[in-house]
Order: C-alpha cells, then sequence, then structure tokens
C-alpha cells in the first residue's frame, strides 16, 4: 500500500460510531495522503469546505444527516469528490437513492473494511495520476508563457530605445502599450505571475500618462 508519494488533499472519514472510526482509520493508514475523522455530517461539511478533500468514507445512518444526504450536499460543491457509503443496513431503494445521488460505492459495514482499503488505495493512485497531469500541463502552460513573455520583453526594449527618436515617439508608446497590455493579459491569466501583471499594469498608466501630455 505504500504510495510513489503522499499527496496533501485529505481522505475524509464520517462516522459516529468511535470504535468503528477508529479501525476504519487504522485500516487505512498508509495510503500516503492525509487522512481526517469526523463523528457527523455536519462535521463533515466545515471539513469538506475548510481544506481539500478527493474522497469521503462515510456512515449512512447518523444522527442529524444522513450520508446520502451528505453525498448530495457534497457533490453540489465539489462534483469531483469520490463517495463512498457505509452501512450495516442497505435495501434496494436505499441503493438506488445512493447512487442516484452520485455515490461512487456502497459496502457493507464491517464486513467489507479490506474491500475498502483495496478501493481507497485505487482512489489514492488515480489522484496521484491527475495530480501528475496536472503538474506536466503547468509545466507546458508555464513554458508557452515564458517563451511569449521573453519575445514581448525584448520587442519592449527594443521599442524603449526608439523613443529617444523626437519623432513618431506617439506611435512609438501606442505599440509599446499594446505589448504591454499583452504581457499583462497573459501575466493575468497565469497562476504566480501576479507580479508581472502588477508591474505591467503600472507601466501601462505611465505610457498612457506620457502619450497623453505628449498630445497635449
Amino acid at each position: 500500500m505504500n504510495a510513489s508519494f503522499k499527496i496533501t488533499e485529505t481522505l475524509l472519514i464520517v462516522e459516529d460510531d468511535t470504535e468503528l472510526r477508529e479501525a476504519i482509520c487504522e485500516t487505512l493508514d498508509g495510503l500516503g495522503c492525509p487522512i481526517i475523522a469526523v463523528p457527523s455530517a455536519e462535521d463533515a461539511l466545515v471539513v469538506m469546505r475548510d481544506r481539500v478533500c478527493f474522497a469521503v468514507v462515510s456512515d449512512y445512518r447518523m444522527p442529524g444527516m444522513n450520508g446520502i444526504e451528505l453525498c448530495r450536499r457534497a457533490k453540489e460543491e465539489f462534483p469531483r469528490l469520490k463517495f463512498v457509503i457505509l452501512t450495516g443496513y442497505a435495501d434496494k431503494q436505499t441503493v438506488l437513492e445512493g447512487f442516484r445521488h452520485g455515490i461512487d460505492d456502497l459496502l457493507e459495514k464491517p464486513q467489507d473494511l479490506g474491500r475498502l482499503c483495496d478501493m481507497a488505495t485505487a482512489f489514492v493512485t488515480q489522484r496521484q495520476k491527475e495530480i501528475e497531469q496536472d503538474q506536466e500541463e503547468l509545466k507546458l502552460i508555464r513554458k508557452i508563457f515564458c517563451d511569449e513573455a521573453n519575445e514581448l520583453l525584448r520587442d519592449i526594449e527594443g521599442l524603449i530605445f526608439k523613443l529617444e527618436d523626437a519623432s513618431g515617439q506617439s506611435d512609438v508608446i501606442d505599440v509599446l502599450f499594446r505589448k504591454a497590455h499583452t504581457l499583462k493579459g497573459s501575466a493575468g491569466a497565469f497562476q504566480g505571475a501576479e507580479k508581472i501583471s502588477a508591474v505591467t499594469h503600472a507601466y501601462e498608466n505611465l505610457l498612457q500618462a506620457s502619450n497623453i501630455s505628449k498630445l497635449a
């Protein structure tokens, strides 16, 4: 059950029976992800809104909100969330209701804890692959952004030297503004480039003010 690397997203356990909650946590220990266990659906919603959870294992019958209702409410906010119901009682209607509201599986407790372990391992493995894919896509996006930004900065540098020529300065400033605006837009759409966006926005304002003063 050793994962290739640990993920920071949480596997959430929701079980009102203390002994069973501890047994589930012990069964799932070593998955390679944080595990948080809470005694109620209300507590679970608080955790899900406070930190990123990729999967939930929930009891069906609990005081207050049951597991299927918890699944319905959770999936409204987090549609990609994996959700497994554990129950000691499940008739056909309960099963159909659960799948209608988006559960991924329904297992008997405590008999299916071994199966739960295999299922949770599969969830972790799938999430790891998704994270790795996201990281590769982010690297590609970062490379494209850096290549485009470097090209724009080279153009901007050349245009700045042209400002030494007194004639046609307004035209040069217009082109500079467009280049800066393009760089600001690209940086604004790229997470981690907020400072570049802010600096370029200030540069835009400077160019705009300079052009207005020359036209006045």
